[in-house]
């Protein structure tokens, strides 16, 4: 048994198959579809656990977004009503600033999570390669 990526066992499938019988070519060749998908399962596990993680942290960012937006608001009334003097006004609008650059910061994070969601989707075989590459021991065990 010979550990490799699916790339490694498709480029040797690629210069030997036709040394090979047919019968063991349809063998190689199933070990590599097996082998490819699961790679993809992989994958769709890994993007599965990635959307939740975003699809969380989008649902939180645009409640605390919408709670700024209210809150800006009435800090805005209680200023035109005089409810409020300049040094708490400020004090309130340095606060909500504040707020919204952490959720500046958070949506940054949550779009580079999203854009690695997508980069998995482009190709789930190959990230599951690299994944898979940087530990021999869970690599596939092909027969060839």
């Amino acid at each position: 048994m010979a550990r490799r990526s699916v790339a490694q066992a498709q480029a040797w499938f690629d210069d030997w198959s036709l040394n090979l019988t047919p019968d063991a070519r349809r063998q190689a060749q199933d070990e590599i579809n097996e082998a490819r998908s699961r790679a993809q399962t992989f994958a769709t596990g890994v993007v599965d656990g990635h959307t939740q993680r975003v699809d969380s942290q989008r649902d939180d960012l645009l409640r605390e977004l919408c709670a700024i937006r209210d809150e800006y608001a009435s800090v805005a009334k209680a200023g035109q009503d005089g409810l409020l003097t300049a040094a708490e006004y400020a004090e309130r609008l340095n606060d909500l600033d504040g707020r919204l650059s952490s959720c500046t910061r958070k949506a940054s994070a949550a779009a580079e999570a999203a854009a690695a969601v997508a980069e998995i989707e482009e190709d789930p075989v190959a990230y599951a390669d690299d994944y898979f590459s940087r530990n021999r021991n869970i690599q596939y065990d092909f027969s060839f």
